[in-house]
């Protein structure tokens, strides 16, 4: 299975594998956004190949989940990552979806850290 999600006491975790693209978690997001629309989500990227992400990628990706990620609205969502790039592709993904749907985001390279973030209530 590409992606795999499991729910946690507080949260939820979406851990991606490395043959995924940014167009395969798409489709993933679009089939199972209901099951876990309302609760904060951790997405483990550690995996993923960034290389093959460009900033339009980014873009297109955020630009499509507009209408559907408003009912998320006020909730987090953790980006776990490993490499710099990939920490810097998530910062312009936070950015940009920052602006355009009022997630709160976080770009994280340790797993401890973005549960800790995930579990605060600020």
């Amino acid at each position: 299975m590409p992606v795999k999600t499991t729910f946690e006491d507080n949260f939820v975790v979406n851990t991606v594998d490395d043959e995924e693209t940014i167009t395969s978690i798409d489709q993933y997001f679009s089939i199972n956004f209901e099951k876990w629309k309302n609760k904060n989500v951790l997405w483990d990227l550690r995996q993923m190949d960034f290389k093959n992400i460009h900033a339009s990628d980014i873009r297109r990706f955020v630009e499509n989940k507009v209408d559907t990620v408003q009912v998320r609205k006020g909730l987090k969502t953790a980006l776990l990552v490993e490499s710099d790039l990939a920490f810097g592709m998530m910062r312009m993904l936070n950015l940009l979806a920052e602006e355009k749907v009022g997630i709160i985001f976080g770009v994280f390279k340790e797993h401890d850290e973005a549960v800790k973030w995930l579990e605060s209530h600020s």
